[in-house]
This record gives structure tokens, sequence and C-alpha cells, in this order.
């Protein structure tokens, strides 16, 4: 098989791109094993406050469909890359996914390579060390990609874990309107993405990584021997400051600085494309709403726009 050149995003869905929490009997008999009294009237009353949240589709009145902060965002870009495809493989069934990615981003569902559900387990499942994980090394071999140009974002266990784009787990009833303007997990993978799509072999990237953190504690050890440091010293921390061996960073370390102005810069860019390939969506404000934005600032003094503020107005 010929070897595609293409980099390609593999996503998970059940807790990574969405969220269905509905009343479960094992969930309620274990929160009462916990001690949680009226555990089934708890479990119903987190339901019912995630029906409340504004991304929120009910699906009965004991079950919810909750999407994930900044789903849309993630396809709208890699719908724009020009190297990037995407699958979905996930542990749920075929029918879960198609009924419910379908209801919250069907455009996702149309652009998939491919789709491994719990039906296809074999091709992607893997025990190990008491655990079980979903494997990408089948995909080289069944899907023609090159191994080191495949990434995976998922909350759970992925080999490798160079691969691995890690997610916290999205539990949709545990959060709350502010928790979830708070929740950037896929604006970071959409950041990641960014990077390590510009990078050849994203494997060997790792391990270089890797070498070069094992290079750093050698020297930081050498270090402290030579300068008679031990971890057992009341003023280790601060001796250790003043060692010079930097600190190796992976190429995708997200900063909150260089993230704040990477998603300021997508969402104009994204602005920017939507309003070039649709200007029917451009409307002129009406005369009425501009009298009315007048009435809001009318008597506001902004004064002199040049003017440096106060230190305490800044």
């Amino acid at each position: 098989m010929q070897q595609n050149e293409r980099y390609l995003l593999c996503l998970g869905v059940c807790n990574t791109l969405l969220d269905t929490p509905h009343v479960k009997p094992d969930m309620v008999m274990a929160m009462a094993l916990q001690g949680v009294k009226n555990s089934q009237d708890a479990w119903q009353a987190d339901i019912l406050a995630a029906r409340e949240l504004p991304s929120a589709i009910p699906l009965g009145e004991q079950h919810v469909l909750l999407p994930r902060p900044h789903l849309q965002q993630l396809i709208a870009y890699i719908k724009q890359h020009p190297n990037l495809d995407v699958a979905i493989i996930s542990g749920a069934t075929r029918e879960y996914i198609d009924k419910y990615v379908g209801m919250v981003a069907p455009e996702l569902l149309a652009m998939c390579q491919f789709i491994w559900s719990r039906e296809d387990k074999l091709s992607y499942y893997k025990r190990g060390a008491g655990t079980t994980f979903k494997t990408l090394e089948h995909i080289a071999e069944l899907k023609g990609y090159k191994a080191g140009r495949i990434l995976m974002v998922e909350h759970g266990d992925v080999f490798p874990t160079a691969s691995h784009l890690r997610v916290r787990p999205f539990y949709g009833e545990h959060y709350t309107v502010t928790e979830l303007q708070n929740e950037h997990g896929l604006q970071e993978v959409i950041w990641r993405l960014s990077i390590l799509t510009q990078v050849d072999d994203i494997i060997a990237l790792r391990k270089n990584e890797e070498a070069e953190r094992e290079q750093y504690f050698e020297k930081i050890k050498a270090w402290e021997i030579q300068h008679k440091l031990s971890m057992f010293d009341a003023d280790y921390a601060e001796k250790l400051r003043a060692c010079p061996i930097q600190k190796p960073v992976a190429i995708d370390e997200i900063k909150a600085s260089a993230m704040e102005d990477f998603t300021t810069g997508k969402f104009l860019q994204f602005l920017e494309g939507d309003i070039n390939h649709h200007p029917e969506r451009l409307t002129a404000i009406s005369s009425e709403q501009f009298r009315r934005i007048q009435d809001l600032v009318d008597g506001v003094d902004v004064g002199d726009i040049n003017e440096k503020l106060p230190e305490d107005d800044q």
C-alpha cells in the first residue's frame, strides 16, 4: 500500500467530544455504597442541572446530550487545514456514534476517512497491565498513513503515547455554566495541532524530547553532587534554583499567554474566512438599531482616548 503523506487526526467520542449523561442504575448504586444519601435523587439533580446548560440537547426526562466546548472550532480548523485528515475511533457502538455525533456535528461524520466503533474493536483495542487502551499501530498497515503522522485526541490511554493528545475527561453533568466557559481542552488541541503538523515524524520527535529529558536529569544529578546538594536539605529548592541548567521544553508545551494570542488569532482568521466565503451574511445595522446604540451611550464621556489611564484604572 502506498503511504499517505498527509497527517491523520483520530478522535475519541464518549467523554472526549461529547457526553450523554443519564440516570444509570449502576452509578446510583455506586453512589449509595459511597454513602451518598438519596443517590437516585442526587444523580437525577445532576442531569436536570445539565439540561439547563446553554449547549445542552435534552433527550428525555433522564437523558441529555452535551457537546464539549469548542468542538465546532476544532472541526473548522480541520476543514481549513491543507494537510490533515480526520477519523473516529471510539468504544461506542456505530449506532451511538452516528446518532449523537450526527446531532451535534454531522459534518464531522462526512469528513471522516474511516470510523472504527465497538464492533471493530479488534482493530484498535489492546489489553495490558490490567488496563484497556486504544492502539494506533494497525492504521499504518490498514489505511496507509505514516505512523509518525498519526495523532489521537482521547481522554483515556493511547498507544503509542507519542501520538496521544490527551484531554481531561468531559463529564458534562458535573459542569456549571462558568466551568463550561473555562473548558479549553479542544482549543489546546488546535494549538498543538498547529505545531505538530509541521513536524515530519512526531514519534521520532518525542523520542528526541525524551532523550533530552533524560540528559537533563543526569546533568542535574551531576550538578547536585558537585555542589554537595541533597534533596533532604531544608533549603534544597532554593539552592536548586541557582542551577544554570535549562530544563528542556516540549515543542507543543502550552503557555497561557501564547494560547490566548493563538485563540484570538484563530478566531479572527475564522471570521475573515467566513466573511470572504459568505459575504451575503453581512448586513447593515438598521436605523432603529443605530438609534438604540446612541441611546445607550448618550451622555457617556469617553474623554481623550489617547490619554494615559491612571494606574488604578489599567
